[in-house]
């Protein structure tokens, strides 16, 4: 029975692979629209069904680092009103 209950995890795994290959580029678009409908810079990162995989957009570093530099340039106040803090949500579900 034991490898039965493997070659479940493994389907399962398989499965939201396959689902998310699907719906990574949906991400992508939607993020680009966002940022063209709104006249913001957009960016976002995930992991993928593994949870090794790190998937960040837009895949051009010199696009990250200028969003992140005009992010910190604000002042804190604005910072704080304008971002997230992911932390508290990152150890809910990993737990």
């Amino acid at each position: 029975m034991a490898p039965r209950v493997k070659s479940l995890a493994d389907d399962h795994l398989k499965s939201k692979k396959s689902v998310f290959k699907q719906r990574f580029p949906g991400f992508k678009k939607k993020a680009t629209e966002l940022s063209v409908l709104c006249g913001n810079s957009v960016r976002f990162i995930c992991y993928g069904p593994d949870e090794k995989d790190l998937h960040v957009w837009p895949e051009n570093p010199k696009a990250m680092q200028q969003i992140v530099a005009r992010f910190n340039a604000q002042s804190h106040l604005k910072r704080k009103k304008n971002g997230c803090d992911l932390k508290p949500k990152i150890g809910e579900s990993r737990n």
